[in-house]
């Protein structure tokens, strides 16, 4: 299983923060209005970039896993040999492993 890194969206910075080098000023807030509306305008569209992403990648892994349970009917693997149900296996058990061929053909690669 591999660990999860935080990345660089997570960091606070001072823009994220909105902390500010100098005190607000009076007549401001026309701009703080139009930035705040270019913040929302940048969001939406981060939004919908995500939510498109995310039916991408819900399309491609049904596509995947289809594939997956196809080629393993083929070869004559059951479906718990799969990888996502070899990890809900309790711990006491070990996986079994499939037999490998024992005639392989073999090809000598010497130069």
């Amino acid at each position: 299983m591999q660990q999860k890194m935080a990345g660089i969206n997570k960091l606070r910075t001072a823009q994220k923060s909105r902390v500010r080098s100098m005190p607000r000023q009076e007549g401001a807030e026309y701009l703080d209005v139009f930035i705040s509306q270019k913040r929302l305008e940048r969001l939406e569209r981060e939004r919908e970039n995500v939510s498109t992403r995310s039916q991408s990648i819900d399309e491609e892994y049904a596509d995947v896993s289809a594939e997956v349970g196809k080629l393993q009917e083929k070869i004559g693997l059951d479906c718990a040999a799969s990888p996502a149900a070899a990890r809900q296996t309790p711990a006491g058990r070990t996986k079994k492993k499939p037999r490998r061929m024992a005639n392989m053909k073999k090809m000598d690669l010497s130069y």
